[in-house]
């Protein structure tokens, strides 16, 4: 019966996906950034369409076990430079597993993103959030010291291209925790290349932007009212979004903005996530161009808690829609150009303020100011001295 729901369960989400409207803006409405809504909701359509075919198998077989893979989300799981990679690596483990996958909180005290997320293609709520929380576990990554953690997940990363991980861990329930990006490893294992062929030349970005828009979508009320707010001060121009951040170079990085827009022409509007200076920069040259997110009135319903959930999951949703984006090593920035439906008119603004044109498929490597690794080779010959204790702790 647990299977035959399942299956019921997805056909139904592939209805909802395939007729379901997303775009709230008059259908006689023709500007570019209407024309903006309703190419992203054909691009969505499509996405979560082939994101229920992949995961339709492993979802059918999970419905039918008691076993669970739960992603704890703790200060980590969504941290600078780091772009929904830990959230969904736990998916596709789940889904090669072929596990029941749960997101929760780890502690009242983290402001989580998940809580404020909807379900879109896949149902990774729990109703009983206490099953999950109330016990003692540890991480996907054991605890060591600060030098040795990136050692750590050097050596789990490796572990994982071989793993028999229903003989490792045959407890009903694991977890995983933390933002380290382990996708490039877990499609190297054969599950992925027998059971989840079209990841084989997909990027890395690709499989997240599946796994994102199969899983999430912004409360409908929110989206509603942004797209309100948005198309009123639009008119018939050309939306610009640009993503600032603390390096240093705020003068640089407001020189190269105002250099791009000027190359746009008159007819555009400026949205900025932007420092204090990049900010009086940008006002002080395009206070008439400048859309306002202030008045949102669907901001006063947020907690106070949860208000920096709201401005994430809404800078997130804007930058989608885009016409050019423009973003610094920005999180909202580069999820945002990771999950819109073209490369073009895209730009990195790198260290000193250099601007240069970047792809959808490959941002997240597009910023020079990643460091090489060396591991701790003494601290790997201690650790294989004897077998792993596992990817995860068992309860």
């Amino acid at each position: 019966m647990t299977k035959y729901r399942t299956k019921l369960l997805i056909i139904a989400s592939l209805l909802y996906v395939l007729t379901s409207p997303i775009h709230t803006l008059p259908a006689k409405t023709v500007t570019p950034f209407s024309k903006s809504v309703r190419r992203l909701e054909l691009v969505t359509k499509k996405i979560l369409s082939q994101f229920i075919s992949v995961f339709n198998e492993s979802s059918v077989a999970a419905g039918s076990t008691d076993d669970y893979l739960v992603y704890r989300c703790d200060d980590l799981c969504v941290n600078d430079r780091h772009y929904f990679h830990g959230v969904s690596s736990g998916f596709l483990l789940a889904s090669m597993m072929k596990r029941q996958f749960k997101i929760v909180t780890s502690r009242p005290s983290v402001d989580s993103i998940f809580e404020f997320y909807e379900t879109n293609g896949f149902n990774w709520k729990s109703n009983d959030v206490l099953k999950f929380t109330g016990m003692k576990t540890k991480p996907i990554i054991a605890e060591v010291i600060p030098n040795d953690r990136p050692t750590e997940v050097f050596s789990l990363a490796r572990d994982m291209l071989t793993m028999n991980f229903k003989s490792e861990y045959p407890d009903e329930l694991v977890y995983s925790t933390g933002n380290d990006d382990f996708l490039r490893d877990l499609r190297r294992h054969t599950i992925v290349t027998e059971q989840f062929p079209w990841m084989g030349t997909a990027t890395n970005n690709d499989v997240v932007r599946l796994i994102h828009t199969g899983l999430f979508r912004i409360p409908h009320e929110w989206q509603v009212d942004l797209y309100k707010t948005v198309s009123e001060q639009m008119g018939n121009n050309t939306l610009l979004c640009y993503y600032g951040n603390e390096d240093g170079h705020t003068i640089e990085n407001a020189a190269s903005v105002l250099k791009l827009i000027e190359s746009y022409g008159n007819n555009v509007k400026l949205y900025m996530q932007a420092t204090e200076t990049e900010r009086l920069l940008l006002l002080n040259e395009l206070d008439d161009k400048i859309i306002s997110l202030d008045n949102l009135e669907s901001r006063r319903n947020v907690k106070n808690s949860g208000l920096s959930s709201f401005e994430f999951m809404i800078s997130i949703e804007l930058g989608k829609l885009c016409d050019v984006l423009m973003t610094t090593h920005n999180q909202e920035g580069v999820l945002a150009a990771i999950l819109r439906s073209t490369s073009k008119h895209l730009y990195c603004i790198g260290h000193n303020g250099d601007l240069y044109s970047c792809t959808r498929e490959g941002i997240t490597g597009a910023f020079r100011d990643d460091i090489s690794f060396t591991p701790n080779k003494a601290y790997l010959r201690t650790k294989y001295k004897h077998k792993r204790s596992g990817l995860f702790m068992s309860l």
